[in-house]
């Protein structure tokens, strides 16, 4: 009886000093922003934890309450959440330096450990940087690789040719289109993996990446999280599967005595790099344009099925430009479809496909809108929430193309591919993707839905805001 008496006081002590060392911290001297009340050790860990609703509209009600810039204290981990477009430059392009490393998490340490996305800012991280932008995704590259493009588009739409009236799943057939492109680039066939299953794979990874792991914020309860045999088993999935192709690919050049022009074949072609990195890379080729491009269509064609008027406009567009004796839109006639470059951009404020930029970290102390940040400081930046913000959109919730004129830089205000250091350097591909492949989907077909009924517009919870539920269309011959 002394002993579990002995515990429990043991217990209460420990609770009461965690109690009391937390309020000791938040009365230190920084000035920090405004931040809700926190429970002692978890601090603002049971805020966040929703498998029902994404973190992002979690943050962004807490932004209504206590403004465009405010703190949480996950477990062991100063986070500052940012809602505002200004601050966000300010973090972004004032303090780029600062703010360009990364915290540690879970998810890449087990999927990702020798990546570009997820590496914290060092010469590591230049290094791989510098690969990626004097090496793959250059423009002579990503160009060699136009015609393949085309191709696979031809495909796409002679398969929706052929279900003309029939139901078709969007989301499905989208990510397997978007995945035969990337694997074309990446690995210089599009036929690399079963789609199906690679698909299966990286829907988990969105899943797994878009939870709240405890380990990343209070390192001694990571033995809790139920999900790291989950992401051990994914990694290793993922990892097998690159690897054997790894392996058949340099069978292959031996054989030929040379390589070919994809991202695999320049990776090998390299001194100093590891199978362990080149994997790394090569998935984050793949799901990156994976997630921005499938999502990004996905989000569009909602957007126009809710808005005819905005369609017709567009189709109307694409008629003046594309000639009619020519049967697709190719990829040198994008850069003349402005209305469709505003609707592009539209749907990236309204839906961005990562709705929390990968956070970030600060290296030293600093001062953002007045506020002292320290150093370790974990950064989120919620470009839903920047979306949706009305000092700078007027009716942030309506779907307004016509505001994203030509001549108006949304580099900011959007930031769907980063910014500054840490900006995505497939930017272009990726953004040439979804306009060459919305571009022919509104030029050859009309569109509706089973039944004529309203399509669905529920989001997903995840890394990425995909929808909650599969675009399902009815393709109707134009062209």
């Amino acid at each position: 009886m002394e002993h579990i008496t002995a515990f429990f006081a043991f217990l209460a002590s420990f609770i009461l000093v965690i109690f009391y060392y937390d309020r000791s911290k938040s009365r230190s001297s920084h000035v920090m922003p405004p931040s809700p009340w926190a429970f002692p050790i978890l601090g603002h860990i049971p805020l966040l934890a929703s498998n029902s609703r994404g973190s992002h509209l979690i943050l962004f009600d807490l932004a209504k309450k206590l403004g465009p810039i405010f703190y949480l204290r996950l477990g062991y981990t100063p986070t500052l959440v940012i809602s505002s477009a200004k601050i966000a430059q300010e973090i972004l392009k004032t303090h780029d330096r600062i703010f360009s490393s990364r915290p540690s998490l879970t998810f890449a340490e087990a999927i990702l450990p020798d990546d570009l996305v997820f590496a914290r800012y060092g010469a590591r991280w230049r290094e791989l940087r510098k690969i990626c932008t004097l090496e793959l995704f250059t423009a002579r590259r990503v160009g060699s690789f136009a015609a393949v493009r085309q191709a696979e588009m031809e495909k796409f739409l002679a398969m929706l040719s052929q279900n003309l009236r029939r139901t078709v799943n969007m989301t499905q057939e989208l990510s397997v289109l978007t995945l035969e492109i990337m694997q074309t680039l990446v690995f210089g066939t599009s036929r690399t993996f079963g789609a199906n299953d690679f698909l299966r794979l990286a829907h988990q990874a969105n899943e797994l990446g878009g939870r709240l792991h405890i380990g990343d914020y209070i390192p001694w309860l990571k033995w809790m999280d139920l999900s790291l045999p989950k992401l051990r088993t994914l990694a290793t999935k993922f990892h097998v599967l690159l690897q054997a192709h790894i392996e058949e690919h340099r069978s292959s050049i031996a054989k030929q005595g040379h390589g070919g022009e994809s991202f695999l074949d320049v990776l090998l072609s390299l001194d100093n790099m590891s199978d362990l990195t080149i994997r790394c890379l090569m998935l984050d080729a793949v799901s990156a344009g994976l997630d921005t491009t499938a999502t990004a269509i996905e989000w569009a064609l909602t957007e126009l099925l809710l808005h005819p008027q905005i369609l017709a406009k567009a189709q109307k567009e694409l008629d003046d430009v594309i000639p009619a004796s020519s049967a697709m839109v190719s990829e040198a006639d994008i850069p003349k479809l402005k209305y469709l470059g505003a609707i592009v951009k539209e749907t990236l404020r309204k839906h961005p496909p990562a709705p929390l930029m990968v956070p970030r970290e600060s290296t030293t102390d600093c001062k953002v809108t007045g506020y002292t940040i320290p150093a370790k400081t974990q950064v989120l930046i919620n470009l839903y929430a920047i979306g949706r913000d009305p000092s700078i959109w007027e009716n942030p919730l309506e779907f307004i193309p016509e505001r994203m004129s030509s001549e108006f830089n949304a580099a900011v205000e959007l930031m769907t591919f980063g910014f500054g250091r840490r900006s995505c350097p497939g930017m272009n591909l990726g953004l040439t993707a979804v306009h060459l492949v919305l571009a022919n989907l509104l030029y050859r077909f009309n569109w509706t839905t089973p039944d004529g009924k309203e399509v669905d517009v529920g989001e997903g919870v995840g890394f990425t805001l995909m929808r909650a539920r599969p675009l399902v269309l009815v393709p109707l011959l134009r062209k």
